[in-house]
């Protein structure tokens, strides 16, 4: 079976949101630490960039990557596009 042809699944000006991420909080208690898991909500923001392959990985592996600008935040961030779902309207 041939490999797919990639193409990216979003463009620019597009509204998104980060996939859901399980993020690990570190609580102090009398006897050390613990780790509990707490589920944040996922960052929404708009895509300000067009698509762009980043450099191939040890696998070969072109991704698309995108700057998307946070909701809140100064700076845009580069994310992968298995990081980011379209957000519901």
């Amino acid at each position: 079976m041939p490999n797919q042809i990639p193409v990216p699944r979003f463009k620019r000006g597009d509204r998104v949101r980060e996939t859901h991420v399980i993020r690990l909080k570190t609580v102090k208690v009398s006897y050390g630490a613990s780790k509990i898991p707490q589920d944040i909500k996922p960052k929404k923001g708009l895509i300000v960039s067009d698509p762009y392959r980043d450099k191939p990985d040890k696998a070969g592996r072109r991704r698309f990557k995108y700057d998307v600008q946070w909701d809140g935040r100064s700076k845009p961030d580069s994310m992968y596009q298995s990081r980011i779902l379209l957000e519901r309207e």
